[in-house]
């Protein structure tokens, strides 16, 4: 069996994550499928997509890495996982820092409403 290179799987997670993103309720279905639990507190789950997109988006980013990730992670060598786990470290700061600014600018705009 031939082993996995980490920028094979890089490749492919930014591939799946660009192009296969699916939006509005197919996104929810597909979160659903991930067992990822979303429920509202009260209303259709539906009507939250437009307002928390970007927050649906990154859920499924982290279940589509999640995925790949689980698939390929046995077939590399040691060096090539240390790699991909560092990649990983890496995406996982720079996810959260963009959530953490999306997440101000929604309060800055909120607060200058009212």
């Amino acid at each position: 069996m031939k082993k996995i290179m980490a920028i094979d799987v890089i490749e492919q997670i930014f591939h799946e994550i660009q192009s296969n993103k699916p939006s509005g309720r197919s996104l929810l279905d597909e979160l659903t499928m991930m067992k990822f639990q979303i429920r509202a507190v009260s209303g259709d789950l539906s009507s939250l997509v437009p307002m928390r997109s970007y927050f649906f988006s990154s859920l499924w980013d982290i279940g589509t890495i999640d995925h790949i990730v689980q698939d390929h992670i046995y077939d590399m060598d040691d060096q090539e996982q240390e790699r991909l786990l560092s990649f990983l470290e890496h995406f996982e700061d720079q996810t959260s820092l963009e959530l953490q600014a999306n997440s101000k600018k929604k309060r800055r705009r909120r607060s200058s409403t009212y």
